[in-house]
């Protein structure tokens, strides 16, 4: 059993668990594994094309995030094609109109930056788990 730490918050699904990274050279392997609940899904996944499992796991922890602070899914309980488009082009702008008018002004410059990292489309500029430990909201600057 592990200690018990006040900043220590754990949340797993095993629905998919899997190595992710290569036995043989240890770089990410791309999964081509599509499944889990729609709503937390990345882009990439949403769009049936291979994806770094990590990067997922990361736009995962945005959504849920996201809805822990809003009370709302960010893209609904079933994001379809449009939602993504209009990520892509739209970017933190379009994940800024997304949360709840009563929630954005009492939540932290900081857990909106990290949330807004997380939710990125392109997952090549989504920070990694490296980033959210070091970011400003978890006072690890």
């Amino acid at each position: 059993m592990s200690e018990v730490n006040e900043k220590t918050a754990k949340l797993a699904d095993f629905g998919l668990a899997r190595y992710s990274l290569s036995q043989l050279t240890n770089q990410i392997e791309i999964s081509q594994t599509f499944c889990g609940t729609v709503a937390y899904i990345s882009p990439k996944q949403l769009l049936n094309i291979g994806y770094n499992p990590f990067a997922a796991d990361c736009w995962a922890m945005g959504v849920t995030l996201f809805y822990m602070i809003n009370n709302i899914l960010p893209f609904g309980s079933s994001p379809g094609i449009k939602q993504i488009k209009q990520l892509k082009t739209g970017g933190s702008e379009y994940v800024s109109k997304l949360y709840n008018k009563t929630v954005i002004n009492r939540i932290s410059r900081d857990l909106r930056e990290l949330i807004d990292h997380l939710l990125v489309y392109d997952e090549d500029k989504r920070w990694t788990i490296t980033d959210v430990l070091k970011s400003k909201w978890l006072g690890n600057n």
